[in-house]
């Protein structure tokens, strides 16, 4: 499924793409694990199993009723009471044409997922070159809960114009929140932004998606995958 989006995506961006690509925007929300299923470990990132092999070798030295959890993919969260969760990323451009998405673990925050999405693009997009023409340039369209001056430089790297609303609980100096305030131009442009949350609303009006009741979350991926193919498809 993920073969056949790409090759929607390809077809779509054939013509006029520097308009299309002019503002992507990513955002994220939580899928309810209904099945109670296995927790697929081997996807966690790398920082996170470094944190289990920690955790396991810490426990070797403490009490049973000291001992700490490891961290997993389907987990509970504490924003979402006793119930089991997964994320999901999905990055849009212009029109709310999904670009592609991503699934990380529950614990994560969403500023440690941006990098991971956005890697996953393909090299045909030009930002880095768009970037040396005003006209072509283009803007990464994100809320404050990828707010961070990591988020910020990485993507400034990758040849985008970063336009994230500030997250003022990262500083208390007014200098800091004036610098990143947004130009009345960069707010007119920000306001795109609301395509990713409409594709996203769409997405999980479908049941299947909006509740995870597969065995695997490579399953559950293969659904997701084909929905987000339903909804480019009317976009050509």
């Amino acid at each position: 499924m993920m073969r056949f989006l790409k090759r929607i995506e390809i077809f779509y961006l054939k013509r006029d793409s520097e308009p299309k690509l002019k503002t992507q925007s990513i955002d994220s929300s939580f899928i309810a694990n209904k099945q109670g299923t296995k927790n697929n470990d081997y996807l966690l990132s790398d920082k996170e199993k470094q944190k289990n092999i920690k955790i396991r070798q810490d426990n070797l030295l403490l009490p049973k009723n000291q001992q700490k959890w490891e961290r997993y993919f389907i987990d509970y969260n504490r924003y979402n009471g006793r119930k089991k969760y997964f994320k999901k990323d999905i990055e849009v451009d212009t029109y709310g044409f999904i670009l592609q998405h991503h699934t990380f673990s529950a614990k994560r925050p969403d500023s440690e997922s941006l990098e991971e999405i956005v890697n996953k693009l393909p090299p045909n997009f030009n930002t880095l070159r768009n970037s040396k023409v005003n006209r072509y340039t283009q803007y990464m369209l994100l809320d404050s809960g990828y707010c961070t001056k990591k988020n910020r430089e990485f993507l400034k790297n990758k040849g985008y114009k970063p336009l994230i609303r500030y997250n003022k609980r990262n500083t208390k100096y007014k200098k800091k929140l004036a610098e990143y305030k947004m130009t009345k131009k960069e707010k007119e442009i920000y306001k795109g932004r609301s395509v990713v949350e409409h594709s996203f609303a769409w997405l999980k009006s479908r049941p299947i998606i909006n509740q995870n009741y597969q065995k695997t979350i490579l399953s559950y991926n293969g659904l997701f995958s084909f929905s987000c193919s339903l909804i480019n498809s009317k976009r050509i």
